[in-house]
Formats: C-alpha cells, sequence, structure tokens
C-alpha cells in the first residue's frame, strides 16, 4: 500500500477531486456544498462528537443539545462517529468546523477511489485496470446528485473492507482478519445506511465461501467468530441508543416512506440535471427526490464487457458448457411470476386503479395476458420439473470465479434499491410492476426498517460496476500489444469517466466561521451554566424544517441547550412548537408553554419575521414583566424569560 506507485495513484486522486470539486477548494473555511439544509445538520452532528470526545465525556455523547428538553436527542439521525478520523484532528488544528467538514468532504472522493483502486488491483493484478475502477466508484456521476449528503459521500471503506476481506480468506492472517474488522468498523460508524449494506453483502460473501467449504475448519470459524465479537463489542454501546430510541419514541420508517424513497426501474437513465454531459436528459424526465442514480455510459460498457470476459464460467460454472439456456429462459419466467403475484391479484379483484400502503397505483390491463403466462409457467415448473436442478448450475457459476460474486452484488443491489414495490414512477401516478425482495429486508431484517431511502443501495450498485468494470478494462488491454498503447487507453477512458461526471462548478453555500459568526452567539459563550434557549422564528411549515439547522450550526460555539432542532426524526414538543404552540407568539398560551419548558433566553431574529416583526415587539412590551429584552445585536433580540408570574 505504501509503494511510489499507490502514492502517486493516491496523490493523482487527490488532484482530480479538487477538480471535480471546484471551486470548493478556494473557499473551505467560509462555504460547505450545496445547501445549508443537511451540510449544516452534518457539521453540528460532528462537531457535537468531537466536542465530547475532547471532554471525555462519552457517556453523554448521545445526549445531544437539540430538542430540549428530550434527551439522548443524537440518535434521531446519523451519528457519523466513523468520520471523526478526518473532522477531529482537522477542527483541532483549524478551529474552523466548516474546514473539517470540507476535509470529510473531499476525502470521501479521494479515498473511495483509492480504496477501489486497491481492491481492483488485487483482482486483477492490473495497476492500469484497477486506476479506472478507482475513477469510476471515486467520482461516479451518482456522487454528484448527493452533495448535500455528506453521508453518502463516505463510502470508502467498502472496497477497503472487501480489500481484506479476500486476503483474509487467502491467507487466514489475523493481519487482515484485524484490518477488515477495523475498516468494515469505519464504514458502520461512518454511515449507517452503507453499514447496514454491507453487513448484507459481506454475509452473502461469507456464507457462498461457506457454501464452497474454505470457512468449515475451526480455525477459520474461530478467526470469524473473532470478527463478530469485536464488531458486536464495538457497535452494541452506539447502537442502543437507536434501539432505545425505537423503542421510547417509535422511531420506525414505514413502507409507504420507503417506497416514496425507493428508485423505479428508470431511475438507473436518470442524470444529475447539474451534470454536463447528460444533464438534459434528467431534466427531461420526472423530479423525485434521490432518484438520480445514472452510473455512466463508459462505466456501464466497461462493465458489461468485464461480465462477458467470463460469462460461461458466471453462469455455467467451470467446465459445465452443456446446459441449455432454456433452462434458465423458465427460471427467469419462474422468478419473475413471484413478482407479479400481486398484479394479479389487483386484476381477479377488478381493480384498475388501486391504492395500496396509501400511494396511489395504476395497472393497465395489456400487462393481463402477460401476467398469466408467467403464472402458467410457473404452474408448468412446478409440476414438471425440479427447479433446484436449474438454479444449482447458476449458483455454481457464482460463486466459482470472482466476477460472479460482484455481479450477483450487482443485480441484488439493484433489485433492493427499487423498494418495496417494483414501480415506475410517473408523477401524478405509480405504476405497479410487483413486489420488491427489499419488503423482506423490510420485515424480518433488524435496522432496515428504519431506513428511509432505499435507493441508496445505488452505492453497491456503483460498487459492483467498477469492480466488473476492472475485468472490462482487463480485457480491452489485452488486445492492446504495447505498453504505451495501454497507458493511452486508460488515460482515455479516464478521461471519459470524468466528463460524464462533470458537474463543476458544484454548488456551494457560505457559512460564517470562527470571529464572523453574529454577534448574539459569541454573548452566549460567554454567559455562563447550562441552560435552555429557543430561537424564532420557527419554520412555517414542514418543507422548511431545514432552516433550523442554522441554530444548530451556530450552537457550536456556545453549547447551551436548543429547544430548536432538526434530525431524521421530530419529538412531539417540537412538532407541536411549530405547527401550534408559536403561532400566536406573544399570548398568554406560548409564554406559558416557554416556561414549562424551561427555556431562559428566547432569541429573536427580526430580519426572519420581516414585516411581522414591529407587531411582534409591541406585543412583547404588554409581557415586559415576564419577558424582558436582555440585549440586541443587529437582527437579533435577546429576551430573558422570568421566573415569576404575569404580564
Amino acid at each position: 500500500m505504501y509503494s511510489p506507485r499507490n502514492i502517486v495513484v493516491l496523490l493523482s486522486f487527490s488532484i482530480i477531486t479538487i477538480i471535480m470539486t471546484y471551486p470548493l477548494v478556494r473557499n473551505t473555511g467560509s462555504s460547505i456544498p450545496n445547501d445549508l439544509g443537511d451540510p449544516l445538520l452534518n457539521t453540528w452532528t460532528l462537531s457535537w462528537g468531537a466536542h465530547k470526545i475532547l471532554e471525555g465525556d462519552i457517556k453523554g455523547l448521545f445526549n445531544a443539545n437539540i430538542f430540549h428538553p428530550y434527551h439522548n436527542t443524537l440518535a434521531y439521525s446519523e451519528s457519523l462517529l466513523g468520520n471523526q478520523i478526518f473532522f477531529l484532528p482537522a477542527t483541532v488544528l483549524s478551529g474552523n468546523p466548516v474546514f473539517a467538514y470540507n476535509i470529510v468532504f473531499l476525502a470521501g472522493f479521494t479515498i473511495s477511489a483509492f480504496g477501489m483502486y486497491l481492491l481492483a488491483y488485487y483482482l486483477t493484478g492490473s495497476c492500469l485496470a484497477a486506476v479506472v475502477a478507482g475513477m469510476i466508484f471515486g467520482f461516479s456521476p451518482w456522487r454528484f446528485a448527493h452533495l448535500g449528503h455528506l453521508q453518502l459521500q463516505v463510502a470508502q471503506w467498502i472496497p477497503f473492507s472487501f480489500l481484506y476481506l479476500h486476503k483474509f480468506i487467502d491467507t487466514r492472517s489475523y493481519r487482515h482478519l484485524m484490518l477488515f474488522t477495523a475498516f468494515f468498523l469505519l464504514q458502520f460508524l461512518s454511515c449507517g445506511y452503507y453499514g447496514l449494506f454491507l453487513s448484507l453483502f459481506i454475509g452473502l460473501f461469507l456464507l457462498i465461501e461457506f457454501y464452497k467449504g474454505h470457512l468449515r475448519d475451526r480455525d477459520s470459524l474461530n478467526k470469524l467468530g473473532l470478527f463478530l465479537l469485536t464488531s458486536s463489542v464495538v457497535l452494541l454501546p452506539v447502537l442502543y441508543p437507536y434501539i432505545r430510541a425505537r423503542h421510547e419514541m417509535g422511531f420506525t420508517r414505514s413502507v409507504r416512506d420507503a417506497i416514496f424513497l425507493s428508485a423505479d426501474i428508470f431511475s438507473y437513465f436518470k442524470p444529475h440535471i447539474q451534470n454536463h454531459v447528460w444533464g438534459w436528459i434528467g431534466r427531461l424526465l420526472p423530479q423525485r427526490g434521490e432518484s438520480e442514480l445514472f452510473t455512466g455510459v463508459t462505466a456501464t460498457v466497461l462493465a458489461i464487457t468485464g461480465i462477458t470476459k467470463n460469462i460461461r464460467l458466471i453462469y455455467h460454472g467451470k467446465g459445465d458448457t452443456g446446459k441449455s439456456w432454456k433452462k434458465y429462459l423458465w427460471l427467469t419466467g419462474f422468478l419473475t411470476a413471484i413478482g407479479f403475484d400481486i398484479l394479479l391479484y389487483l386484476f381477479l379483484n377488478g381493480d384498475v386503479d388501486n391504492n395500496f400502503f396509501g400511494i396511489s397505483f395504476r395497472v393497465r390491463r395489456l400487462y393481463l395476458p402477460v401476467i398469466f403466462t408467467f403464472h402458467y409457467t410457473l404452474i408448468w415448473l412446478l409440476v414438471k420439473t425440479r427447479i433446484r436442478s436449474y438454479v444449482r448450475p447458476i449458483v455454481s457459476g457464482m460463486t466459482n470465479v470472482r466476477e460472479g460474486f460482484y455481479l450477483l452484488v450487482l443485480l441484488l443491489s439493484i433489485l433492493l434499491s427499487l423498494g418495496p414495490i417494483i414501480h415506475v414512477y410517473g408523477g401524478d401516478k405509480v405504476i405497479l410492476i410487483g413486489l420488491g425482495p427489499y419488503s423482506i429486508l423490510h420485515q424480518f431484517f433488524p435496522g432496515f426498517d428504519g431506513l428511509r431511502v432505499p435507493s441508496r443501495f445505488a452505492v453497491m450498485v456503483v460498487f459492483a460496476v467498477s469492480v466488473l468494470a476492472s475485468f472490462g478494462v482487463l480485457k480491452i488491454l489485452g488486445c492492446v500489444r504495447s505498453c504505451s498503447g495501454k497507458v493511452v487507453s486508460v488515460v482515455v477512458l479516464s478521461i471519459f469517466i470524468l466528463i460524464e461526471s462533470a458537474s463543476f462548478p458544484i454548488p456551494a453555500s457560505p457559512v460564517a466561521a470562527g470571529s464572523n459568526i453574529p454577534g448574539v452567539y459569541k454573548w452566549l459563550a460567554n454567559q455562563k451554566g447550562d441552560f435552555a434557549i429557543l430561537e424564532l422564528p420557527l419554520p412555517g411549515q414542514t418543507t422548511d424544517l431545514w432552516k433550523e439547522t442554522q441554530y444548530m450550526y451556530y450552537s457550536i460555539y456556545h453549547w447551551k441547550r436548543l429547544v430548536n432542532g432538526y434530525s431524521g426524526y421530530f419529538p412531539p414538543s417540537y412538532n407541536y412548537l411549530y405547527s401550534e404552540g408559536m403561532k400566536d407568539f406573544p399570548s398568554d398560551a406560548s409564554i406559558g408553554l416557554l416556561r414549562q419548558l424551561g427555556i431562559k433566553y428566547i432569541i429573536l431574529h427580526s430580519a426572519a419575521y420581516g414585516n411581522d416583526w414591529e407587531p411582534i415587539k409591541r406585543g412583547l412590551k404588554v409581557y415586559s414583566g415576564t419577558v424582558r429584552p436582555v440585549n440586541h445585536f443587529d437582527e437579533a433580540y435577546v429576551y430573558q424569560l422570568a421566573e415569576g408570574e404575569g404580564r
């Protein structure tokens, strides 16, 4: 890993990261990628974790300073603890949380590319093929559709985990086992979504190896037991607050949530609208959250080339070339028929427009002959053949070559990203196709009922495409005789990949940091004691809740307890505050509610109130005996809530 060649590759990926994310490098300490919603939430999350680590208060880590008077509020969203490996030293050295956030963000691109390079190099033995794989995984168009989601950028430990898992399987050494464990834990703690995805496919990998007879000896089982024990000891204290929040607050995601934020069958053809080459296609298609999963034409062609390189091995198993393709055709009919069960049910009940899990679906009558064809095929297979004899050759092929496993990852990831209901999104209506395998994960696998966005399985799609593409490049390079020709080929392919992903200049939002923060927060930092504050106004509607992240971000500089907050989940009291409690502020009811919450200071931002500010200011004079002015900083007015009764 520390060879001069690898160092050059790492530096090259770093330079490419700077170019592809331009102009972020010019403003790393004063701007943040994308908008001020999730990026500020994640800046606060990372800063809170660093704050508690530096205090040595690990026990109080999850009792974050938002959503007062609730406790365990860090568990309302991702803790991002694994990212402290970059954030903590960066924030200590710079004193600037925005700069530290951007270091984590940029490292996600660079190290993802480098990790994939190392994995592909190990699998193919070709440095040049590995470079192309790193380009795909590190700079996929999919990444640039998610610039505001830091946790989706930090996928770098996925290829490292598989790299050292492969090495452990090949050598059985404790060193590789410990490195595999360390990278697995880093990924799980960096992004919970990716941790669950990685766990699923690592489990599949180990099951396949066990099926092949590679892990049945006592030594291997003992070492895998050590991996499970170490992972449990590290993860259980981190996962317990989430289990507690689920139990106490009922925090889970419904099937309906998962359907809304899953991919449809056209999502992998939809680029981000800011993509310079393919964005015009994205603008033509219906807009929907997190559905832009296009991986690039070059990467797709290379992956297909990698699949076809050993297609006979993958589909037939080594030496098994006598099987009839008709069997696989019938097997496809059998598997597809299962997915159409729900459509058959709808038709037999005479329904065309249906409401399923609260979502409206449209089913076309022309599908009826197709559905019955598949089901007659299913009946024929069950009566006339043995399904097991059809499945065995494919399983054998998938498990006998490494390309086969990553093809399996690709196919499963695409299916799982489609969510509980495989569908086509058409704007106001959803055309139902069938039940998806994700519904099994949501129902029976712990953790998946807490995930809101199944389409994020796309990271494993890009991961598998990258690995398969390295085999495709290997095949192409085999047709090139000269070394210089091979290098030129890789350079050209890399340029095509980067051009297809180009979205720069990426959007960024300015953020005040250090001495440039508003004066009211400097004043709060100098106030002694631990007390609660409320910043007003609250968002006027649900779609504006993200604006609370600015109050959270500035709390980094004083760490007083906030009634305000923004996260993946919201507690009941906050929902009441913004929807009802503060609508008529100031009033007897609203002020009485704030007194019950034990608030000391109310900070009112006059600029955010606009024309409503003067009536509110006059109304506060009526309550001068309870709410008295304390200080004034530009557009921020500080009022103290007195302990006495009355106006």
